[in-house]
């Protein structure tokens, strides 16, 4: 007769299993929920002229979009990138996964494979385009005060 506490074991030990399947599988869910997502927003988006007109739409015509449990603007962002990244080369998203396997929130994926790639820029000496946008916008930022600076000298000096 099989002892009473391996039995309990047994019983516990199963009780495991089938929760982290349940979790293996709920992430598995919450990815392919999180692609879903960034398709269906890619898509609603190019019907738009800007990102403001879509927000308001999307505000007054998806009901869950007010849920407190609704994606933030970061965690739809990063749905966008996950779609492509999940579709067009499936195993750059399971690498990545591979890389990251506690990684559950997509925006943080979505940072640890930006800073992964600037880094393999930086080794290649390939600018970064969105570094250099960034530093574009400040310098075109100073100079417009600049030159806003110097249109109200011109005036104190008359």
């Amino acid at each position: 007769m099989p002892d009473s506490k391996a039995l309990d074991l047994a019983r516990r030990a199963s009780a495991l299993d089938l929760a982290y399947r349940r979790l293996a599988d709920a992430e598995e869910e919450f990815f392919a929920a999180m692609g879903d997502l960034g398709r269906a927003t890619t898509a609603a988006r190019a019907a738009f002229d800007s990102d403001n007109n879509f927000r308001a739409w999307r505000r007054e015509n998806v009901s869950i979009s007010a849920s407190p449990l609704a994606p933030t603007r970061e965690e739809i962002e990063a749905a966008e990138w996950l779609a492509p990244l999940m579709e067009a080369n499936g195993e750059s998203f399971h690498e990545l996964r591979r890389c990251h396997p506690r990684v559950l929130p997509v925006r943080t994926l979505r940072k640890k494979w930006r800073d992964a790639a600037t880094r393999e820029q930086k080794k290649a000496g390939i600018p970064n385009p969105e570094a250099e946008a960034q530093r574009k916008l400040v310098q075109e930022e100073l100079s417009s005060k600049v030159t806003d600076l110097g249109r109200a000298l011109q005036g104190l000096k008359r």
